[in-house]
C-alpha cells in the first residue's frame, strides 16, 4: 500500500496466480482484524484433560473457504462447551491467511470425556489449577461467530465475501484472536469488516482492523485478451475468471492506470503445510510469459 514509484509501462503481467489454465482479471481485497480481552485465573481442583485437534485439512483462507473445511477452533470450543468444560489453556490456528487446521488446549471437566473424530482426549492428573476467568463468554464467543463463507457470487460462481477465525492465542493474561476478512466488492469487504469489528466489541474485546486493501474489481481488457489467445494455444479450455485471494494487481492498479491480468502454475494446498507446485506447470506459464512479451517488446 505504500507504492511510489511510477511504473512506465501501461500493462501489468502478474505471476501469482494458482491455477494454469485461468487468466484472473479480479481479485478479492482484505483486511486484517484483532481482539483482545485480558483475563484473570481461579484456583480450582479436579480432573484435566489434554485436548488436540485431529483430522483437520486446513487451507487457504481465500481459495480454499469454499469448501466449507471444519475449523480446528470452532470445533475445539464445541467439544468443550457441549462437555461443560473450563479452560485452563487454549490455542489453535497457524497464520492469519489459512483456515486453522491445529489447536490444542487443557481443560477442567467434572466428568469422563471421550475423544471422536475431531478432538482427541487424554486424561493428564487430578489437582490443583488455574482457570481462566472468561472461559464461558471466550466458548459463548467461539461458538457463536460465523466463520467462513458469507456471501456468493453466483455469476462468476465464486466466494464474494468471506472472514476467517485465523488464531487464537492466551498470552500474558490476554485472550487474543486474529481474524482476515475478504471479499471481492469493495462494499462488501468494508461491511464484513464493521460486523466483525462490533461482533467482538458486544464480547468486550478491544478491537482494532489494518493493513486494509481494496479489491481489484477487474474487467476483460486487451492484456487478458492477448494472455487468453497465448494460454488457449496450450490449454484448449482456458478461462477468464476472478478469484477469491489477493493479488498484488488489487493494491498496483489502484495506483495508477493499468491494464491487468493474472496467471501462474499450478499450486495446491497454498499457505498451507501441504503446499506444492507443478513443475511442468511452470515451463508452461513461462511460454505464455515469452509469448506475450514477444508481441510486446
Amino acid at each position: 500500500n505504500s507504492l511510489e514509484h511510477t511504473l512506465e509501462s501501461k500493462m501489468l503481467l502478474n505471476l501469482d496466480h494458482e491455477s494454469d489454465d485461468e487468466i484472473m482479471i479480479g481479485c478479492a481485497g482484505g483486511v486484517d482484524i484483532e481482539a483482545s480481552l485480558p483475563f484473570n485465573t481461579l484456583t480450582k481442583k479436579g480432573k484435566i484433560y489434554e485436548l488436540c485437534a485431529q483430522n483437520f485439512k486446513g487451507g487457504h483462507s481465500g481459495i480454499n473457504i469454499i469448501r466449507n473445511e471444519k475449523s480446528s477452533i470452532k470445533e475445539m470450543a464445541k467439544f468443550i462447551q457441549e462437555n461443560e468444560g473450563e479452560i485452563i489453556s487454549f490455542e489453535g490456528g497457524e497464520r492469519i491467511n489459512s483456515i486453522p487446521k491445529h489447536a490444542k488446549a487443557l481443560v477442567h471437566f467434572k466428568n469422563e470425556v471421550k475423544s471422536n473424530n475431531w478432538i482427541k482426549c487424554k486424561f493428564k492428573e487430578e489437582g490443583e489449577f488455574e482457570i481462566c476467568d472468561q472461559s464461558k463468554k471466550l466458548l459463548s464467543l467461539i461458538n457463536s461467530f460465523t466463520h467462513g463463507v458469507r456471501a456468493y457470487d453466483e455469476n462468476l460462481g465464486i466466494v464474494q465475501t468471506s472472514i476467517n477465525l485465523a488464531t487464537l492465542r492466551m498470552q500474558d493474561k490476554q485472550i487474543k484472536f486474529a481474524l482476515f476478512a475478504r471479499s471481492n466488492i469493495l462494499d462488501g469487504l468494508k461491511q464484513i469488516e464493521f460486523e466483525t469489528l462490533e461482533f467482538f466489541k458486544a464480547f468486550d474485546f478491544k478491537v482494532r482492523s489494518f493493513n486494509f486493501y481494496p479489491p481489484w474489481e477487474g474487467k476483460p481488457n486487451a492484456l487478458s485478451d492477448m494472455v487468453f489467445k497465448a494460454l488457449k494455444k496450450l490449454s484448449p479450455n482456458a478461462k477468464v475468471s476472478a478469484i477469491h485471494a489477493g493479488l498484488e494487481c488489487g493494491i498496483i492498479e489502484k495506483k495508477q492506470e493499468l491494464l491487468c491480468a493474472s496467471i501462474g502454475p499450478n499450486i495446491h494446498n497454498p499457505h498451507s503445510t501441504d503446499e506444492h507446485c507443478e513443475i511442468a506447470s511452470v515451463e508452461k506459464i513461462s511460454k505464455v510469459v515469452f509469448e506475450v512479451l514477444k508481441d510486446n517488446a
